[in-house]
C-alpha cells in the first residue's frame, strides 16, 4: 500500500512521525515500515471496578462472610458496607440508567435519586446476615433523613430500603408510617432489585427506568419486580 503512494505523501508521513523525510521513495517506505514494526499496541479495556461488586450483589447484601473472602473481595467488615453501596450506585447508573448520588455523610441517607429540580427518592443500603427489621431504622434514621431533606427546601417523595430481606412486621410498620406521614417506604430485596436491573438493561440498553415506580409502600422482591417491569 505504501508503494502506491507518491514520494511527497510518503515524505509528509515520515515528517508527521518525526522521521527523516528525505531520500529515495524506497527508503521512505522502508523507514515507515520499520516505524510501525517497532510500535507496541496495548488493548485498552475500560471497566468499572464496581461491576465485580455488582456481580456479587446478593452476597454483599447478605454479608456472606464464608464466600466473600474466598472471592478476594473484602479485607474487613467495612468493605462489605461500602461495596454494597457502590454496587447499588452501579446498578442504578449502569443498568437502570438513572443518576444516583451516593453521599456517605453522617446523618444523611446513603443515596438520592433526583427526579426533577425538587423531587427525589432517598435510599439506604442495609447489608445484614439476617432479615432486616424496619423498626430498627425507621424512626431513628429514615424519618430524620426525610425530614432533613424536606427542611432543606426539597421534596422527598419516599424512601427506598435495600436489604437481603425483611422481617414479617416490617411491611406493617411501613404502612403505618405511610398513614402517619404520607411518605412511602419501599422494602426492596437485593435479589429483586438486581433482577429488575438485569432484565431492564437487556430490554432497554439506553432508556432510563422510570424509578417513580419504586416509590410505593410494598416489598419489592423478584416477583414484584416482574410486575413493575410489565407496567413500563
Amino acid at each position: 500500500m505504501l508503494n502506491e503512494l507518491d514520494k511527497d505523501k510518503l515524505s509528509s508521513m515520515c515528517a508527521s512521525f518525526g522521521l527523516k523525510s528525505s531520500g529515495a521513495k524506497a527508503e521512505l517506505v522502508t523507514r515507515l515500515i520499520d516505524f510501525y514494526d517497532d510500535l507496541t499496541f496495548e488493548e485498552r479495556v475500560t471497566k468499572d471496578s464496581r461491576e465485580e461488586w455488582y456481580a456479587n450483589y446478593e452476597l454483599l447484601a447478605g454479608r456472606a462472610y464464608a464466600e466473600l473472602p474466598a472471592k478476594r473481595l473484602i479485607n474487613k467488615d467495612l468493605d462489605i458496607e461500602h461495596m454494597f453501596e457502590d454496587a447499588t450506585a452501579f446498578l442504578f447508573e449502569a443498568r437502570l440508567h438513572v443518576p444516583c448520588d451516593m453521599t456517605r455523610k453522617d446523618n444523611k441517607a446513603d443515596g438520592k435519586l433526583q427526579l426533577d429540580n425538587t423531587q427525589c427518592l432517598l435510599l439506604d443500603c442495609k447489608s445484614a446476615e439476617a432479615a432486616v427489621n424496619l423498626q430498627d431504622y425507621l424512626d431513628t434514621q429514615f424519618d430524620g433523613y426525610l425530614r432533613k431533606e424536606r427542611d432543606s427546601g426539597k421534596q422527598p417523595l419516599g424512601f427506598l430500603v435495600i436489604a437481603p430481606g425483611f422481617t414479617p412486621q416490617s411491611l406493617r410498620l411501613a404502612y403505618q408510617y405511610k398513614a402517619r406521614t404520607t411518605w412511602d417506604v419501599a422494602l426492596i430485596t437485593a435479589e429483586g432489585l438486581r433482577h429488575l436491573a438485569d432484565r431492564w438493561v437487556i430490554a432497554e440498553p439506553q432508556k432510563p427506568f422510570p424509578v417513580r415506580l419504586l416509590n410505593r409502600t410494598d416489598i419489592i422482591d423478584k416477583e414484584r419486580a416482574e410486575i413493575l417491569l410489565s407496567l413500563v
